[in-house]
């Protein structure tokens, strides 16, 4: 057993008890969890819809916060653009469930969609596509697009870890190009807060279908609605350069 420890600051918004658990550096180990009731081969969600989830994520963000909002911009590269506590805490409230299975899942975003190593099951792939701002601050200009993506992998890894199944998520919010100047980078998505929570519950649900075998009620689609002004544009979209086109699930 390993002695090693990785401290992981959990959500003050949920009731929590303290938990050690040992693992490897890369997982979380010291972190705080709700305590759960004896596990009865049924994983109950917290929420009864998707609705439900997003409403009370966002309420819950804006009475620590005292605002609703999006980034009006980021720095470039950030992986989260502009809102990693909220993306974490969204994957949270929905993951924790499954620790009553004594399963534990992370999350972390990625550069490049992940290769299989032979250290889990296959590779699982969630594409989601939602209403997301960009802003270019080269050319000082922003833009709306309903093509904004997001894509999961997820697995769980062989072998078992003090009594702990490992589920891992790893992820990447895909950018776009500013037609109006040259610098040919792809700038970062800015989601709103309910569209992450949507892409979230989006995931949770194939997640809980294919390892628990449960269905999950699907996600509420067009949370936020939008006419674009212009066609999309392949040659300046990220995920469309990288074989994932938009419009394409």
């Amino acid at each position: 057993m390993t002695s090693n420890f990785v401290t992981y600051q959990w959500s003050h918004w949920l009731p929590v008890s303290p938990v050690v658990i040992p693992c490897n550096p890369v997982v979380c180990v010291v972190a705080n969890f709700p305590q759960q009731s004896q596990f009865n081969n049924v994983i109950r969600p917290k929420f009864r819809n998707s609705n439900e989830y997003v409403q009370l994520l966002l309420d819950n963000f804006k009475s620590e916060l005292g605002i609703y909002y999006i980034p009006a911009s980021t720095f470039s590269g950030d992986p989260y653009g502009g809102l990693e506590r909220f993306w974490k805490n969204s994957f949270l409230w929905l993951f924790i469930e499954l620790y009553e299975n004594n399963h534990l899942w992370t999350l972390k975003p990625v550069e490049k969609p992940p290769i299989e190593d032979g250290k889990g099951t296959p590779w699982e792939t969630v594409i989601h596509s939602a209403k997301v701002r960009f802003n270019c601050e080269m050319a000082n200009h922003g833009w709306t697009s309903m093509q904004g993506r997001v894509v999961f992998w997820f697995r769980i890894l062989y072998g078992i870890e003090s009594g702990f199944v490992r589920g891992e998520v790893v992820f990447k919010l895909y950018g776009q190009k500013c037609e109006r100047c040259t610098s040919g980078a792809f700038e970062t998505a800015l989601w709103y807060p309910e569209e992450i929570a949507n892409a979230m519950w989006n995931l949770y649900s194939k997640v809980a279908e294919k390892f628990y075998g449960r269905p999950v009620d699907k996600v509420v689609r067009g949370l936020r609605g939008g006419k674009p002004r212009t066609p999309h544009k392949p040659e300046l979209c990220q995920s469309c350069s990288d074989g994932l086109p938009c419009g394409k699930p």
